[in-house]
């Protein structure tokens, strides 16, 4: 009998110190602990949110510029095509001790170097083109970091 009281009481003893369940500090250990990882979690995104913002205000940046130097070399290319034709109409006007064959052949040789700069202006309005769709592409996802 003595040994089934005392298991009751040793039975008793465990339920009450396990039913009783977490205490207030450890409530609040848990509760901080939540708190502080969510705080840790939003620090991490707002500093990941910041980095892209930085990387794609780079990338603009770096865009735009390459933008203005291709409208550069457009406006030169096209002072070259200037050149060019202005070559070709000398080229067509008559001169002394000039054979028409020599002449043909110097048409046919300011023909391809016009041609040659024309399809340079061509490949590079492409490329403007292409650039400033990268551009709007890169702001669009700009204001999303706003």
């Amino acid at each position: 009998m003595r040994r089934c009281i005392l298991f009751i009481f040793t039975a008793l003893i465990a339920l009450s110190t396990f039913s009783c369940g977490p205490s207030a500090e450890e409530k609040a250990k848990v509760e901080q602990a939540k708190a502080d990882s969510i705080k840790a979690a939003t620090e991490d995104a707002m500093k990941q949110k910041f980095a892209v913002k930085e990387a794609l205000q780079s990338k603009l940046q770096n865009a735009t510029s390459y933008l203005e130097k291709l409208n550069e070399q457009l406006v030169n290319t096209k002072a070259s095509l200037d050149v060019a034709n202005s070559d070709m109409d000398k080229i067509k006007e008559f001169h002394v001790m000039r054979t028409n064959s020599e002449r043909e052949e110097q048409v046919r040789a300011q023909s391809i170097k016009i041609q040659s700069i024309q399809s340079n202006i061509s490949n590079i309005e492409q490329t403007i083109s292409n650039q400033q769709a990268s551009i709007a592409q890169i702001k669009a996802d700009l204001e999303q970091y706003k």
